[in-house]
């Protein structure tokens, strides 16, 4: 078993914390579309300022970031970088409260590593220190997705593949593609692009698209 911790580093732990973020609100943008997509509202769920001080991040300078990674289940989530934080001034109440910079620690990990939790979380739990949240949820390194020629995934608004580029993910050459469009039903359109003919389909068995 390889240990998040082994993995990921902060300069300084002690005053580290770790978000898991889940989704936006009840029911909100999951924050793995976010993430995948790095979208603006991705700042908004790391960088947000509340009056509850158990979820803000007034006490810490570095922010380590997930997002739920729920293809797998409630215990998963998707690394989403290291961020060194800075409280805006003046303070910022219910909105994005702290700058947030990208640093270079397990940049490359970024959008691949995916960590096991022991237990799940409670939503009111999602931010908490770093050393804590190591010791009580026990974070493991379940796998590390493989880079491809697509890339990462780039979310659900953005699936438009090439012939070759689905037999990519077929052939389990793009697992995280694979992984996403499995978790999800609904209707695609094939083009045929010499003739300009489109086939639509639905997709509602077990897996997914």
């Amino acid at each position: 078993m390889i240990k998040f911790e082994d993995i990921i580093m902060t300069p300084n732990l002690e005053k580290t914390k770790i978000k898991f973020n889940m989704k936006d609100g009840k029911n909100g943008q999951p924050a793995y579309d976010a993430l995948i997509e790095d979208a603006d509202k991705w700042k908004d769920f790391n960088a947000h300022r509340s009056k509850k001080t158990s979820n803000d991040l007034d006490k810490a300078d570095y922010l380590v970031a997930l997002a739920q990674y729920k293809m797998y289940g409630a215990q998963y989530y998707l690394f989403g970088g290291v961020y060194k934080v800075k409280k805006k001034i003046p303070e910022i109440n219910n909105g994005r409260g702290y700058d947030l910079t990208l640093l270079e620690n397990g940049k490359e990990f970024r959008k691949r590593l995916v960590v096991k939790l022991m237990q799940p979380i409670g939503r009111d739990l999602y931010c908490q220190r770093f050393n804590n949240a190591m010791n009580k949820y026990k974070p493991e390194i379940y796998t590390i997705l493989p880079e491809s020629s697509l890339g990462g995934f780039t979310g659900y608004k953005n699936v438009h593949l090439t012939q070759p580029q689905l037999q990519e993910i077929i052939n389990n050459k793009a697992k995280e593609w694979k992984d996403a469009l499995s978790n999800v039903k609904g209707v695609y359109v094939i083009t045929d692009v010499e003739t300009g003919d489109l086939y639509i389909g639905s997709a509602y068995g077990k897996n997914g698209i």
